[in-house]
Protein backbone atom coordinates (compact mmCIF):
# COMPACT_ATOMS: atom_id res chain seq x y z
CA UNK A 1 0.00 0.00 0.00
CA UNK A 2 3.01 2.61 0.82
CA UNK A 3 4.36 1.67 -2.64
CA UNK A 4 1.12 2.42 -4.04
CA UNK A 5 1.04 5.76 -2.59
CA UNK A 6 4.02 6.86 -3.21
CA UNK A 7 3.31 6.16 -7.19
CA UNK A 8 -0.16 7.85 -6.59
CA UNK A 9 2.04 10.97 -4.97
CA UNK A 10 4.79 10.97 -8.13
CA UNK A 11 1.75 10.68 -11.16
CA UNK A 12 0.14 13.71 -9.58
CA UNK A 13 3.09 16.07 -9.20
CA UNK A 14 4.19 15.28 -12.47
CA UNK A 15 0.58 16.24 -13.98
CA UNK A 16 0.91 19.08 -11.80
CA UNK A 17 4.26 20.01 -13.18
CA UNK A 18 3.58 19.12 -16.82
CA UNK A 19 1.98 22.13 -17.81
CA UNK A 20 4.79 24.55 -16.62
CA UNK A 21 7.77 22.02 -18.49
CA UNK A 22 5.83 21.93 -21.58
CA UNK A 23 5.64 25.70 -21.69
CA UNK A 24 9.00 26.16 -20.04
CA UNK A 25 10.33 23.93 -23.38
CA UNK A 26 8.08 25.94 -25.87
CA UNK A 27 8.77 29.48 -25.09
CA UNK A 28 11.48 29.92 -27.40
CA UNK A 29 11.96 31.83 -31.08
CA UNK A 30 8.77 29.90 -32.49
CA UNK A 31 6.65 30.42 -29.91
CA UNK A 32 7.35 33.95 -29.51
CA UNK A 33 6.95 34.43 -32.87
CA UNK A 34 3.91 33.39 -33.25
CA UNK A 35 2.56 34.85 -30.39
CA UNK A 36 3.55 38.18 -31.96
CA UNK A 37 2.13 37.57 -35.24
CA UNK A 38 -1.23 36.56 -34.05
CA UNK A 39 -1.04 39.75 -31.48
CA UNK A 40 -0.21 41.68 -34.82
CA UNK A 41 -2.97 40.09 -36.98
CA UNK A 42 -5.95 40.64 -34.49
CA UNK A 43 -3.84 44.48 -33.41
CA UNK A 44 -3.65 43.26 -29.91
CA UNK A 45 -1.17 46.06 -29.02
CA UNK A 46 -0.46 45.51 -25.10
CA UNK A 47 -0.55 41.71 -25.68
CA UNK A 48 1.90 42.25 -28.30
CA UNK A 49 4.42 44.46 -26.11
CA UNK A 50 4.33 42.19 -23.17
CA UNK A 51 5.41 39.38 -25.43
CA UNK A 52 7.83 41.29 -27.46
CA UNK A 53 9.40 42.40 -24.55
CA UNK A 54 9.78 38.80 -22.81
CA UNK A 55 11.41 38.08 -25.89
CA UNK A 56 13.50 40.22 -25.79
CA UNK A 57 14.51 39.75 -22.40
CA UNK A 58 15.49 36.52 -23.03
CA UNK A 59 17.68 37.55 -25.90
CA UNK A 60 15.43 36.50 -29.18
CA UNK A 61 15.97 40.10 -30.99
CA UNK A 62 15.21 39.69 -34.79
CA UNK A 63 13.97 42.08 -37.52
CA UNK A 64 10.07 40.78 -37.64
CA UNK A 65 10.00 41.06 -33.94
CA UNK A 66 10.77 44.84 -34.07
CA UNK A 67 9.04 45.65 -36.55
CA UNK A 68 5.82 44.80 -34.71
CA UNK A 69 6.79 46.38 -32.09
CA UNK A 70 7.43 49.47 -33.42
CA UNK A 71 3.68 48.98 -35.16
CA UNK A 72 2.66 48.81 -31.91
CA UNK A 73 3.47 51.57 -29.92
CA UNK A 74 2.99 53.73 -33.52
CA UNK A 75 -0.55 52.75 -32.35
CA UNK A 76 -0.63 53.26 -29.38
CA UNK A 77 0.65 57.24 -30.76
CA UNK A 78 3.96 56.21 -28.82
CA UNK A 79 6.02 57.26 -31.66
CA UNK A 80 9.34 57.94 -30.03
CA UNK A 81 9.57 54.27 -28.59
CA UNK A 82 7.90 53.10 -32.00
CA UNK A 83 10.78 55.20 -34.00
CA UNK A 84 13.48 53.58 -31.52
CA UNK A 85 11.91 49.43 -32.90
CA UNK A 86 11.84 50.47 -36.29
CA UNK A 87 15.47 51.82 -35.98
CA UNK A 88 16.43 48.16 -34.57
CA UNK A 89 14.13 46.56 -37.08
CA UNK A 90 16.50 48.72 -39.78
CA UNK A 91 19.82 47.24 -38.26
CA UNK A 92 18.77 43.62 -39.61
CA UNK A 93 17.32 45.00 -42.76
CA UNK A 94 18.56 48.63 -43.98
CA UNK A 95 16.95 48.31 -47.67
CA UNK A 96 13.25 47.33 -45.87
CA UNK A 97 10.66 49.98 -47.51
CA UNK A 98 7.96 48.83 -44.58
CA UNK A 99 10.13 49.85 -41.56
CA UNK A 100 11.32 52.74 -43.06
CA UNK A 101 8.01 53.99 -43.87
CA UNK A 102 6.64 53.13 -40.51
CA UNK A 103 10.06 55.11 -39.22
CA UNK A 104 9.30 58.26 -41.57
CA UNK A 105 5.81 58.68 -40.31
CA UNK A 106 7.36 58.12 -36.48
CA UNK A 107 9.61 60.71 -36.49
CA UNK A 108 7.04 63.16 -38.50
CA UNK A 109 4.52 62.96 -35.92
CA UNK A 110 7.08 63.73 -33.13
CA UNK A 111 8.47 67.46 -35.63
CA UNK A 112 11.48 65.68 -36.59
CA UNK A 113 11.06 66.12 -40.46
CA UNK A 114 14.68 66.33 -41.37
CA UNK A 115 15.17 63.40 -39.70
CA UNK A 116 12.54 61.43 -41.14
CA UNK A 117 13.73 62.41 -44.62
CA UNK A 118 17.11 61.36 -43.50
CA UNK A 119 15.46 57.57 -42.80
CA UNK A 120 14.95 57.24 -46.56
CA UNK A 121 18.54 57.74 -47.57
CA UNK A 122 18.50 54.63 -48.72
CA UNK A 123 15.18 53.88 -50.25
CA UNK A 124 13.86 54.84 -54.20
CA UNK A 125 12.93 58.28 -55.06
CA UNK A 126 9.59 56.80 -56.15
CA UNK A 127 9.20 56.17 -52.13
CA UNK A 128 10.12 59.51 -51.59
CA UNK A 129 7.97 61.04 -53.56
CA UNK A 130 4.61 58.85 -52.53
CA UNK A 131 5.49 59.85 -48.75
CA UNK A 132 6.30 63.85 -49.97
CA UNK A 133 9.53 63.80 -48.81
CA UNK A 134 11.53 65.33 -51.76
CA UNK A 135 15.57 64.93 -51.80
CA UNK A 136 16.12 68.08 -53.45
CA UNK A 137 16.21 71.53 -52.34
CA UNK A 138 13.48 73.94 -51.48
CA UNK A 139 11.99 76.36 -49.28
CA UNK A 140 10.19 73.98 -46.34
CA UNK A 141 8.75 77.19 -44.46
CA UNK A 142 8.82 80.25 -43.58
CA UNK A 143 8.75 82.54 -40.40
CA UNK A 144 7.92 85.96 -39.04
CA UNK A 145 7.78 87.13 -35.44
CA UNK A 146 7.01 91.39 -34.48
CA UNK A 147 6.09 92.41 -31.15
CA UNK A 148 6.81 95.26 -28.60
CA UNK A 149 9.35 95.76 -25.52
CA UNK A 150 8.04 97.46 -22.41
CA UNK A 151 9.74 98.07 -19.39
CA UNK A 152 9.46 100.31 -16.03
CA UNK A 153 12.88 101.37 -15.94
CA UNK A 154 11.99 105.26 -16.17
CA UNK A 155 8.92 104.76 -13.75
CA UNK A 156 9.25 107.24 -11.20
CA UNK A 157 12.25 108.90 -12.18
CA UNK A 158 11.66 111.56 -14.61
CA UNK A 159 10.52 113.61 -11.74
CA UNK A 160 12.94 112.52 -9.33
CA UNK A 161 15.58 115.18 -7.04
CA UNK A 162 18.68 112.91 -8.65
CA UNK A 163 21.05 115.55 -6.39
CA UNK A 164 19.42 116.04 -3.17
CA UNK A 165 20.63 118.82 -0.74
CA UNK A 166 24.45 117.72 -0.43
CA UNK A 167 24.00 116.86 -4.23
CA UNK A 168 25.61 118.26 -7.23
CA UNK A 169 25.35 116.19 -9.61
CA UNK A 170 23.28 113.06 -10.90
CA UNK A 171 23.04 111.21 -14.26
CA UNK A 172 21.57 108.06 -15.43
CA UNK A 173 20.82 106.17 -18.89
CA UNK A 174 18.35 104.08 -19.07
CA UNK A 175 16.10 101.76 -21.48
CA UNK A 176 12.78 102.52 -22.93
CA UNK A 177 10.48 101.16 -25.15
CA UNK A 178 10.77 99.61 -28.43
CA UNK A 179 9.99 96.92 -30.92
CA UNK A 180 11.72 93.63 -32.33
CA UNK A 181 10.64 92.16 -35.94
CA UNK A 182 12.56 88.83 -36.91
CA UNK A 183 11.72 86.98 -40.25
CA UNK A 184 13.30 84.01 -42.03
CA UNK A 185 13.29 80.61 -43.69
CA UNK A 186 13.89 77.34 -43.31
CA UNK A 187 15.57 75.46 -46.58
CA UNK A 188 15.38 71.65 -46.88
CA UNK A 189 18.78 69.82 -47.75
CA UNK A 190 17.23 66.79 -48.56
CA UNK A 191 17.98 63.75 -46.57
CA UNK A 192 21.16 65.42 -45.08
CA UNK A 193 18.66 68.00 -43.17
CA UNK A 194 18.09 71.28 -43.25
CA UNK A 195 19.25 75.05 -43.03
CA UNK A 196 17.47 78.21 -41.48
CA UNK A 197 18.45 81.86 -42.13
CA UNK A 198 17.18 84.95 -40.33
CA UNK A 199 17.26 88.34 -40.22
CA UNK A 200 16.37 90.14 -36.86
CA UNK A 201 16.14 93.73 -36.14
CA UNK A 202 15.77 95.18 -32.39
CA UNK A 203 14.98 99.18 -31.82
CA UNK A 204 14.86 100.29 -28.31
CA UNK A 205 14.78 103.81 -27.03
CA UNK A 206 17.07 104.96 -24.30
CA UNK A 207 15.88 108.33 -22.10
CA UNK A 208 18.95 109.44 -20.74
CA UNK A 209 18.75 112.69 -18.37
CA UNK A 210 21.68 114.84 -16.37
CA UNK A 211 20.92 117.43 -13.36
CA UNK A 212 23.38 119.91 -11.79
CA UNK A 213 22.21 121.92 -9.16
CA UNK A 214 18.41 121.54 -8.92
CA UNK A 215 18.30 122.14 -13.01
CA UNK A 216 18.48 119.59 -15.75
CA UNK A 217 21.10 119.73 -17.71
CA UNK A 218 20.16 116.99 -20.35
CA UNK A 219 16.94 115.56 -20.81
CA UNK A 220 17.67 113.15 -24.19
CA UNK A 221 15.87 110.36 -25.88
CA UNK A 222 18.08 108.38 -28.43
CA UNK A 223 17.48 104.82 -30.15
CA UNK A 224 19.61 101.77 -29.73
CA UNK A 225 19.06 99.78 -33.15
CA UNK A 226 20.52 96.30 -33.42
CA UNK A 227 20.41 94.48 -37.30
CA UNK A 228 21.41 90.79 -36.99
CA UNK A 229 21.83 87.46 -39.24
CA UNK A 230 21.03 84.37 -37.74
CA UNK A 231 21.82 80.70 -39.34
CA UNK A 232 21.79 77.54 -38.02
CA UNK A 233 22.35 74.41 -39.98
CA UNK A 234 21.05 71.03 -38.61
CA UNK A 235 22.69 67.84 -39.93
CA UNK A 236 21.03 64.37 -39.77
CA UNK A 237 24.15 61.81 -39.57
CA UNK A 238 21.94 59.54 -38.79
CA UNK A 239 18.30 59.57 -37.81
CA UNK A 240 17.68 60.49 -34.56
CA UNK A 241 21.75 61.79 -34.35
CA UNK A 242 22.14 65.23 -35.16
CA UNK A 243 25.16 67.65 -35.53
CA UNK A 244 23.25 71.42 -35.44
CA UNK A 245 26.61 74.38 -36.28
CA UNK A 246 24.94 77.87 -35.85
CA UNK A 247 26.25 81.47 -35.60
CA UNK A 248 24.87 84.87 -34.95
CA UNK A 249 26.05 88.45 -36.60
CA UNK A 250 24.75 91.49 -34.47
CA UNK A 251 25.47 95.17 -35.89
CA UNK A 252 24.79 97.53 -32.83
CA UNK A 253 24.51 101.22 -33.58
CA UNK A 254 23.48 104.58 -31.51
CA UNK A 255 24.38 107.98 -31.05
CA UNK A 256 24.34 109.18 -27.33
CA UNK A 257 25.36 112.40 -25.63
CA UNK A 258 28.55 111.64 -23.36
CA UNK A 259 28.47 113.50 -20.10
CA UNK A 260 31.77 114.31 -18.47
CA UNK A 261 31.57 116.23 -15.28
CA UNK A 262 35.17 117.94 -13.53
CA UNK A 263 34.76 118.29 -10.13
CA UNK A 264 37.49 120.17 -10.53
CA UNK A 265 36.61 123.22 -12.48
CA UNK A 266 32.74 122.75 -11.83
CA UNK A 267 31.36 122.21 -15.04
CA UNK A 268 30.34 119.74 -17.76
CA UNK A 269 31.74 118.86 -21.22
CA UNK A 270 29.16 117.48 -23.91
CA UNK A 271 30.10 115.39 -26.81
CA UNK A 272 28.32 113.16 -29.35
CA UNK A 273 29.18 109.81 -29.54
CA UNK A 274 28.52 107.93 -32.88
CA UNK A 275 29.00 104.20 -31.84
CA UNK A 276 28.73 101.12 -34.46
CA UNK A 277 29.58 97.90 -32.71
CA UNK A 278 30.28 94.75 -34.22
CA UNK A 279 29.03 91.55 -32.06
CA UNK A 280 29.47 87.44 -32.79
CA UNK A 281 28.50 84.27 -31.60
CA UNK A 282 29.25 80.93 -33.30
CA UNK A 283 28.32 77.32 -31.62
CA UNK A 284 28.05 73.89 -32.61
CA UNK A 285 25.74 71.36 -30.80
CA UNK A 286 24.72 67.72 -30.52
CA UNK A 287 21.25 65.83 -30.39
CA UNK A 288 21.04 62.40 -29.79
CA UNK A 289 17.68 60.43 -29.30
CA UNK A 290 17.63 57.90 -27.08
CA UNK A 291 14.02 56.79 -26.76
CA UNK A 292 11.17 58.70 -24.71
CA UNK A 293 13.98 61.17 -24.06
CA UNK A 294 15.88 63.56 -25.91
CA UNK A 295 19.92 64.86 -24.99
CA UNK A 296 22.08 67.51 -26.19
CA UNK A 297 25.22 69.21 -25.49
CA UNK A 298 26.73 72.42 -27.22
CA UNK A 299 29.64 74.69 -27.33
CA UNK A 300 29.43 78.61 -27.32
CA UNK A 301 31.71 81.38 -28.45
CA UNK A 302 30.68 84.95 -28.43
CA UNK A 303 31.70 88.23 -28.61
CA UNK A 304 29.04 90.69 -26.86
CA UNK A 305 29.76 93.50 -24.54
CA UNK A 306 33.22 93.34 -25.78
CA UNK A 307 34.17 90.42 -23.98
CA UNK A 308 34.62 87.11 -24.83
CA UNK A 309 32.39 84.48 -23.95
CA UNK A 310 32.01 80.42 -23.63
CA UNK A 311 29.54 78.64 -22.93
CA UNK A 312 29.14 74.36 -22.71
CA UNK A 313 26.17 73.68 -21.61
CA UNK A 314 23.88 70.36 -21.75
CA UNK A 315 19.91 69.20 -21.88
CA UNK A 316 17.24 66.29 -21.31
CA UNK A 317 13.98 66.55 -22.35
CA UNK A 318 11.77 63.89 -21.60
CA UNK A 319 8.25 62.99 -23.54
CA UNK A 320 6.04 61.07 -20.78
CA UNK A 321 4.03 60.03 -23.73
CA UNK A 322 6.25 58.91 -26.47
CA UNK A 323 4.56 62.40 -28.32
CA UNK A 324 4.38 66.06 -28.54
CA UNK A 325 1.40 66.40 -26.10
CA UNK A 326 3.33 67.00 -23.08
CA UNK A 327 7.46 67.22 -22.72
CA UNK A 328 9.48 68.00 -19.54
CA UNK A 329 13.59 69.76 -20.63
CA UNK A 330 15.84 70.86 -17.73
CA UNK A 331 19.09 72.65 -19.87
CA UNK A 332 22.06 73.28 -17.37
CA UNK A 333 25.40 75.62 -18.98
CA UNK A 334 28.14 77.48 -17.80
CA UNK A 335 29.24 80.83 -19.18
CA UNK A 336 32.87 81.57 -18.83
CA UNK A 337 33.89 85.36 -19.67
CA UNK A 338 36.91 87.09 -18.09
CA UNK A 339 37.52 84.57 -15.57
CA UNK A 340 34.12 84.71 -14.24
CA UNK A 341 32.09 81.60 -14.03
CA UNK A 342 28.51 81.41 -13.67
CA UNK A 343 25.88 78.62 -13.67
CA UNK A 344 22.47 79.32 -15.75
CA UNK A 345 19.25 76.67 -15.16
CA UNK A 346 16.21 76.36 -17.97
CA UNK A 347 13.78 74.56 -17.12
CA UNK A 348 10.89 74.50 -20.01
CA UNK A 349 7.34 72.70 -20.17
CA UNK A 350 5.32 72.01 -23.20
CA UNK A 351 1.84 70.06 -22.92
CA UNK A 352 -1.45 70.49 -25.55
CA UNK A 353 -3.83 71.45 -24.02
CA UNK A 354 -6.73 71.09 -26.36
CA UNK A 355 -6.90 70.26 -29.83
CA UNK A 356 -6.19 73.79 -30.93
CA UNK A 357 -4.20 74.77 -28.45
CA UNK A 358 -0.81 74.30 -27.03
CA UNK A 359 1.66 75.73 -23.93
CA UNK A 360 5.15 76.18 -23.61
CA UNK A 361 6.73 77.70 -20.88
CA UNK A 362 10.11 78.45 -19.55
CA UNK A 363 12.32 79.82 -16.93
CA UNK A 364 15.77 80.78 -17.12
CA UNK A 365 17.62 81.66 -13.30
CA UNK A 366 20.95 82.90 -12.65
CA UNK A 367 23.17 86.31 -13.92
CA UNK A 368 22.16 85.93 -18.05
CA UNK A 369 24.23 89.11 -19.12
CA UNK A 370 25.75 88.34 -22.38
CA UNK A 371 24.53 84.87 -22.61
CA UNK A 372 23.10 83.04 -25.38
CA UNK A 373 20.49 80.36 -25.88
CA UNK A 374 21.64 76.92 -26.89
CA UNK A 375 21.32 77.72 -30.70
CA UNK A 376 22.69 81.10 -30.49
CA UNK A 377 18.70 82.34 -31.16
CA UNK A 378 18.62 84.98 -28.81
CA UNK A 379 21.61 86.64 -27.36
CA UNK A 380 21.20 89.22 -24.46
CA UNK A 381 23.91 91.61 -24.89
CA UNK A 382 22.17 94.72 -23.34
CA UNK A 383 24.04 97.42 -21.91
CA UNK A 384 22.43 96.39 -18.57
CA UNK A 385 22.77 93.28 -15.77
CA UNK A 386 20.57 90.67 -16.93
CA UNK A 387 18.83 88.65 -14.63
CA UNK A 388 15.96 85.62 -14.05
CA UNK A 389 13.68 85.47 -17.40
CA UNK A 390 10.06 84.14 -17.06
CA UNK A 391 8.15 83.01 -20.56
CA UNK A 392 5.02 81.41 -21.48
CA UNK A 393 3.67 80.94 -25.15
CA UNK A 394 0.75 80.38 -26.52
CA UNK A 395 0.73 77.87 -29.87
CA UNK A 396 -2.59 77.92 -32.29
CA UNK A 397 -2.58 75.38 -35.18
CA UNK A 398 -5.56 77.63 -37.51
CA UNK A 399 -4.25 74.87 -40.81
CA UNK A 400 -2.66 71.89 -41.32
CA UNK A 401 0.05 74.72 -42.55
CA UNK A 402 0.21 77.38 -40.20
CA UNK A 403 1.06 77.86 -37.10
CA UNK A 404 -0.02 80.83 -34.89
CA UNK A 405 1.78 81.74 -31.56
CA UNK A 406 1.89 84.28 -28.73
CA UNK A 407 4.40 84.76 -26.73
CA UNK A 408 5.16 87.02 -23.05
CA UNK A 409 8.32 87.39 -21.69
CA UNK A 410 9.10 88.99 -18.49
CA UNK A 411 12.72 89.38 -17.38
CA UNK A 412 14.73 91.28 -14.21
CA UNK A 413 17.40 93.69 -15.23
CA UNK A 414 19.47 96.19 -12.95
CA UNK A 415 21.40 99.47 -13.81
CA UNK A 416 22.62 101.93 -11.21
CA UNK A 417 22.05 105.93 -10.73
CA UNK A 418 25.28 107.95 -10.73
CA UNK A 419 25.35 110.98 -8.01
CA UNK A 420 28.56 113.35 -7.00
CA UNK A 421 27.62 114.08 -3.44
CA UNK A 422 29.76 116.86 -1.30
CA UNK A 423 32.04 114.51 1.46
CA UNK A 424 30.88 116.28 5.03
CA UNK A 425 34.27 115.18 6.78
CA UNK A 426 36.72 115.91 3.43
CA UNK A 427 34.25 118.07 1.61
CA UNK A 428 35.18 116.65 -1.51
CA UNK A 429 33.07 115.76 -3.92
CA UNK A 430 32.80 112.82 -4.55
CA UNK A 431 30.54 109.83 -6.88
CA UNK A 432 28.35 107.64 -5.54
CA UNK A 433 25.96 104.54 -7.11
CA UNK A 434 22.49 103.63 -6.33
CA UNK A 435 21.61 100.32 -7.78
CA UNK A 436 18.56 100.34 -9.72
CA UNK A 437 16.22 97.21 -10.17
CA UNK A 438 13.54 97.29 -13.37
CA UNK A 439 11.48 95.10 -14.96
CA UNK A 440 11.40 94.24 -19.12
CA UNK A 441 8.72 92.79 -20.91
CA UNK A 442 7.94 91.41 -24.04
CA UNK A 443 4.68 90.52 -26.11
CA UNK A 444 5.62 89.08 -29.69
CA UNK A 445 3.37 87.75 -32.13
CA UNK A 446 4.79 84.50 -34.77
CA UNK A 447 3.59 82.72 -37.64
CA UNK A 448 5.18 79.69 -39.18
CA UNK A 449 3.88 78.55 -42.66
CA UNK A 450 4.99 75.21 -44.30
CA UNK A 451 5.27 73.75 -47.93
Amino acid sequence: MRIKGNILLVLALFFILLPTLKAQEVRGYPWFDAATLRCYYSQQWDSLINYGNSALKEGHDYYFLNARMGVAWFEKGNYKKAATYFKRALKYNGQDPFASEYLFWSLKMTGQVNDANAALRHQSDSLMRKLGAKSLIKLAYVYAEMGTILTNANKGLDSRDLDGTLNVYGEYDLPDNGYYFQAGGGFSLGRLGQVYLGYQNLTQERYHRVRFDDIDTLRHSYNVEQNSFYASVPLVITPGLRVVPSGHLVLQKYSPIAVSYVPSADSFVFRRNKVERKEWALGLGVQADLGTFTTSAHLNWTELGLNHQMIVGGAITWYPQGNLNSWLRMHVANLSEENDNRIIYEPSFGLKATSWLWLEGSCSFGDLTHYSSEELYVLFNKFETAGNRYSLALHFPVMPSALLSLRASMMDYNSTLLEYKVNNASQLIEPSFEKLDFLQYSIIGAIRWNF
